[in-house]
């Protein structure tokens, strides 16, 4: 406080003023005690997930059961066989990998365009990592 009214007295003496002690204290007491940044309570906040505003859509039926054949040497490309699978059972159907059945995939399957289609869980299981 001494320094706030230490630099309106010199503020007052630099500018030629002569201002009494009593208009000075009359001057401060009309000021505000403590301004804040705030000016009242912050709003209600809460962190969680926001729900979508629509329902998502129902997904169609699975009536449609694929069964991928193999060559199950483990060196023949079986790439031809997984994609006519996935491309008939694509809009509603099941791929299903037959277990015990080894897989040899050499090129690059095309998996763009698919739509309400399961595929088995051997394949989801697979490293898909080296497939660009």
């Amino acid at each position: 406080m001494q320094f706030r009214l230490s630099v309106a007295a010199l503020l007052l003496n630099v500018l030629g003023a002569t201002a009494t002690w009593t208009a000075y204290q009359e001057y401060l007491s009309h000021l505000p005690q403590h301004v804040s940044k705030h000016q009242g309570p912050r709003p209600p906040f809460s962190f969680r997930p926001h729900q979508p505003h629509y329902p998502f859509p129902k997904s169609p039926a699975r009536n449609r059961n694929c069964y991928v054949q193999s060559h199950n040497d483990m060196t023949t490309d079986d790439s031809e066989y997984i994609l006519a699978a996935i491309n008939k059972c694509n809009n509603g159907g099941h791929v299903v990998f037959p277990q015990n059945v080894t897989y040899v995939i050499g090129t690059a399957l095309n998996l763009t365009n698919l739509k309400h289609i399961d595929i088995g869980e051997r394949l989801r299981k697979m490293d898909w990592s080296y497939i660009g």
